[in-house]
């Protein structure tokens, strides 16, 4: 049994996600009478071709054809979406006086379409809401339906997009972009690629492990996050070797991204990892789970003196041997462990990997600081540009 005693005279000040959350092998099954109960008449899919061309679309039009729903498809959403894009789906929504919004895929088109979504109520433009609960209204009801395991889009109250002004990353947080029904189907994920499945199952852990050693974290996050780094560490190589022929681990990666994703709302954010890694991704036109993984184990070693016991506890769940060992030598096995599965499922280990040169990283410091600060805030350690510079400097 883990101890997690060192918790247990916190008090509880926490939101839970106001999803109805339909977890489980043909979730998706479930799709017609969601809509129904939401009175959705006139409906949009937001996702991107390359799902379109995969067919994995087809079962959710000849439903909708099926029951005579009306329903439109916006499939232009591409990674890390930019603002444009995103305004063209607004759009295109509007011009169809659509009533329900379906997300289907990644999570650049769940994003998409939370996005979307909420701008059907909501004045202004997009770059208006960019930050901290600034969204004034809930939007139209939305259905997002994960075909990877790892953003957790789903189940998130943030939308994160690509400010084309600056070419930086932009988050968007608000207690509207939370779906009204999340379905969670691991089949969808079958055939999901070894590259997406190992950069979506890093971000996974990651959500994870910052939840889980946030000083906001709490002992019910706690045991969401300790869940899903506990079967990320069993599952996501074997999702990674032969995912197709093996449900057990999609649907338990499945399970590990919700799990994760949940005790990060619940603990109040992630920390320096998505704070530093969100530049990253930018600059190097990357996605953000090799920005993830490549950052991961530099900021763990950072912030393993801010919670050494919550880090050697990340150590059992990943399943290394401690015995005969001192708690801070079963936390730097938190590390090793991490680096190990990585290199495992062949993500990239130094920034130089994705083509970040080294005169970057002042640039790299001075965007984090200033478009992700509130990341440092829940970080375990206190952190400054200095030591961010450090750290990029470090995993360079």
């Amino acid at each position: 049994m883990i101890d997690f005693t060192i918790d247990n005279f916190k008090d509880l000040n926490i939101q839970f996600p106001p999803t109805k959350i339909i977890f489980g092998n043909n979730a998706i099954s479930r799709l017609i009478e969601e809509i129904k109960i939401l009175k959705g008449n006139r409906v949009l899919i937001v996702t991107d071709k390359q799902l379109v061309r995969l067919g994995l679309l087809d079962q959710i039009n000849s439903k909708l054809r099926k029951e005579n729903i009306d329903f439109y498809v916006f499939d232009e959403v591409i990674p890390n979406p930019p603002i444009s894009q995103v305004e063209n789906a607004i759009k295109f929504s509007k011009d169809k006086d659509i009533d329900l919004i379906i997300g289907f895929g990644g999570g650049s088109s769940l994003d998409t379409a939370k996005i979307v979504a909420i701008m059907s109520k909501n004045e202004g433009k997009i770059i208006d809401y960019i930050g901290l609960d600034k969204i004034n209204k809930f939007g139209l009801p939305k259905i997002l339906i994960p075909t990877t395991s790892g953003s957790g889009s789903e189940v998130s109250h943030s939308a994160v997009l690509t400010d084309e002004r600056d070419g930086n990353k932009k988050v968007i947080y608000g207690f509207p972009l939370f779906a009204e029904v999340a379905l969670i189907d691991p089949i969808l994920t079958l055939n999901l690629p070894p590259k997406i499945t190992s950069e979506t199952g890093m971000d996974a852990l990651t959500h994870a492990i910052e939840g889980f050693v946030s000083w906001k974290s709490n002992m019910i996050s706690d045991y969401f996050a300790a869940q899903s780094i506990s079967l990320i560490a069993k599952y996501l190589r074997p999702a990674y070797a032969r995912g197709e022929k093996s449900i057990e681990s999609r649907y338990n990666m499945s399970l590990a991204s919700t799990l994760a994703v949940m005790a990060l709302v619940i603990s109040a954010g992630g920390g320096a990892v998505h704070g530093l890694s969100y530049p990253v991704g930018a600059k190097s036109h990357r996605s953000h789970g090799e920005s993830i993984a490549i950052l991961l184990p530099y900021v763990m070693n950072f912030n393993l003196i801010g919670n050494v016991h919550k880090f050697a506890i990340i150590s059992k769940l990943m399943g290394y041997d401690n015995d005969n060992l001192n708690e801070t030598e079963m936390a730097k096995n938190s590390i090793k462990a991490v680096k190990e599965l990585s290199k495992d499922i062949h993500l990239p280990q130094r920034m130089r990997d994705i083509n970040i040169q080294k005169d970057e990283i002042i640039s790299l410091t001075e965007i984090a600081f200033k478009n992700f600060k509130y990341h440092f805030d829940r970080n375990p350690r206190r952190i400054n540009p200095e030591s961010a510079k450090k750290i990029y400097e470090n995993a360079w």
